[in-house]
């Protein structure tokens, strides 16, 4: 095996790693698993042939990319020891190596964890753990996802100080965050999903006012010419999110509309998705005598989670 086929295989493994990364909201999550778990294996082969520090350092960061994207799309599938299994793995390797990035994701998937399951004093403090790991440098966007989800936890704890501290973090980080080349990388933050996550802070605390918006102006810019969505995943969250708006108004018609659109969306993170849109549920649970809200009750009774995973008012 010479250094030049070594070479080669490396460049193939990582354009293979960001097409896949880049494939996680718009592609069918069953299948993207299967292939990141083929990648991954020709990680492990490649990295035999890997004759020096530098050249296993480039195959290790790959490796940790795709653990890190199996852990996310077991989780998405329910697969949560899969899930967690994967996401330890691509912490040993970002412990590894001298870049913070995917040592500092690999704490970030963890508190998504957490704040998924609610364990949200564990997510406050664990999002502190990996923003000390990552620091301010760090060239992904990592630290500003990390104090996001932090703010999201005190959110639903109650601690507004917390939540208001862990969002001025997550924008001075933003500041000087140069915008990913490739932002539909899953493992890349652009300023997008930052909207999305305030969005969500904001609907937590009960903050509709500031939170709508912010929620249209996504819902245009993620909408492509022909009616469907440049990033599947955010448009189902801003949706189900305009959606709970309308049920606290009371308006039951529109509430369905954007519940609908937002069901309808095929490529979500199935138990993230079910904390906003079991708001959605337990908001119309007050119209149950509304024939649409009965039929769209049942039809979709499985969607809810259970009831302290629903975004607290």
């Amino acid at each position: 095996m010479t250094a030049a086929s070594f070479e080669e295989q490396l460049t193939t493994l990582e354009t293979d790693v960001e097409h896949l990364c880049s494939a996680y909201s718009t592609e069918d999550a069953q299948a993207l698993k299967s292939a990141s778990e083929t990648q991954a294996n020709a990680a492990a082969s490649l990295l035999r042939l890997a004759r020096d520090e530098l050249s296993r350092a480039k195959v290790l960061t790959q490796a940790g990319w795709l653990e890190l994207l199996r852990a996310a799309l077991a989780f998405d599938l329910g697969l949560l020891d899969e899930a967690d299994a994967a996401r330890r793995r691509a912490l040993a390797i970002g412990e590894d190596l001298p870049d913070t990035s995917i040592h500092g994701w690999a704490h970030e998937t963890e508190v998504w964890f957490e704040l998924t399951r609610d364990r949200l004093v564990e997510a406050v403090s664990k999002a502190e753990i990996g923003l000390a790991v990552v620091g301010r440098m760090e060239s992904t966007g990592v630290g500003i996802q990390l104090a996001l989800q932090q703010a999201e936890a005190a959110a639903r704890l109650g601690d507004v100080d917390q939540m208001h501290r862990s969002l001025a973090i997550a924008r001075t980080l933003l500041s000087t965050h140069e915008p990913p080349s490739n932002p539909m990388n899953h493992f890349r933050f652009d300023h997008s999903k930052f909207d999305v996550r305030q969005m969500r802070i904001l609907l937590i605390v009960g903050a509709d006012d500031e939170a709508e918006p912010i929620a249209l102006r996504l819902k245009n810019e993620l909408e492509r010419t022909d009616g469907s969505s440049a990033h599947p995943m955010r448009s189902s969250e801003v949706l189900a999110g305009l959606a709970l708006i309308a049920a606290r108004r009371n308006d039951v018609e529109q509430a369905l509309v954007y519940a609908h659109e937002s069901i309808e969306i095929g490529r979500r993170s199935r138990l993230s998705f079910r904390q906003i849109i079991g708001s959605v549920l337990k908001e119309l649970q007050r119209h149950r005598g509304d024939s649409g809200v009965q039929s769209f009750l049942d039809q979709h009774a499985t969607l809810t989670g259970p009831a302290d995973h629903t975004l607290r008012p």
